[in-house]
């Protein structure tokens, strides 16, 4: 309804960075304040992978597992819950990640300060962040885009309304996909600049945090089927962090324009909908 959709655009940024700056006061805490980060940060590296590959696994896998749940069961005659296929996916993948970056601790030594070195090797933890935001993303912004057209072509096809679990068609899905990649490419470096830079001076430890609450926070509502924003989830995660770092650290001038534009977005949709619908009545 309305009112669940309208409650899910508040608690949206409030969930993300009560996560982000839970998380990031942690690796602050414990690992960037520290006399020694470095070996603080090698002892975190499995918590962290744990963090990154167990929120996928819980929330995203079990929907791919069912297969291979299946195939199991008829070729070996093995019945493992999917969950558990899940679960143990994540953390393969936890602990494959963990020792890889044990290895290159050891074997690259990075240049610069120990917070330096923390923050590059950080980095490659932000690259899978980034493609976790990319994932949830697609689960919920994209299908937001896209299910008008979908129940429009549902309609004109079978002349009935769509019902709830009614089949998307594939071609929906990729004009979803490549509008995205196209938007991105025209208009997407200004959005970067801002969430990136514009509201506070993000490194990759922070990076992390940030995107990796506003994925959780993402994928749990597409997992409830809830619509909701991963603009409003990402700009919570960072000021989540900002929280953490300080006030001061905050540029609320952008802030205060970023909320401008979010309570004018709504009006303004509404306005041309209504508009171009009335228009389409005339003929």
């Amino acid at each position: 309804s309305i009112k669940i959709i309208s409650l899910t655009w508040i608690l949206t940024p409030l969930v993300s960075g009560s996560i982000a700056a839970g998380l990031y006061s942690l690796i602050k805490r414990w690992v960037l304040d520290q006399p020694h980060p470095i070996q603080q940060f090698i002892e975190w590296i499995p918590w962290l992978s744990t963090a990154l590959f167990g929120v996928f696994g819980v929330i995203v896998l079990p929907a791919l597992s069912t297969p291979i749940h299946v195939w199991l069961a008829q070729r070996f005659s093995l019945f493992v819950p999917t969950h558990d296929l899940a679960i143990a996916g994540g953390g393969l993948a936890a602990i494959g990640f963990t020792l890889s970056s044990w290895r290159r601790l050891s074997y690259q030594p990075l240049i610069g300060t120990e917070r330096q070195q923390i923050e590059q090797h950080m980095g490659r933890f932000q690259v899978l962040s980034a493609c976790f935001v990319a994932f949830a993303h697609g689960s919920n912004d994209v299908s937001n885009a896209v299910a008008p057209l979908a129940a429009i072509t549902y309609i004109h096809t079978t002349g009935l309304m769509p019902t709830v679990g009614f089949e998307v068609p594939l071609w929906v899905l990729v004009l979803g996909g490549a509008g995205i990649v196209g938007g991105l490419a025209v208009w997407g470096k200004r959005v970067i600049m801002t969430v990136g830079e514009g509201i506070i001076p993000l490194q990759p430890s922070s990076g992390f945090c940030a995107e990796l609450a506003a994925a959780t926070t993402i994928l749990l509502a597409s997992r409830l089927g809830l619509p909701v924003s991963t603009t409003h989830a990402l700009v919570g995660g960072v000021i989540g962090i900002g929280l953490v770092q300080g006030l001061k650290s905050i540029r609320l001038d952008v802030l205060r324009n970023i909320s401008l534009a979010w309570m004018i977005t709504i009006p303004i949709a509404v306005g041309l909908s209504a508009g171009v619908f009335t228009i389409a009545r005339l003929f």
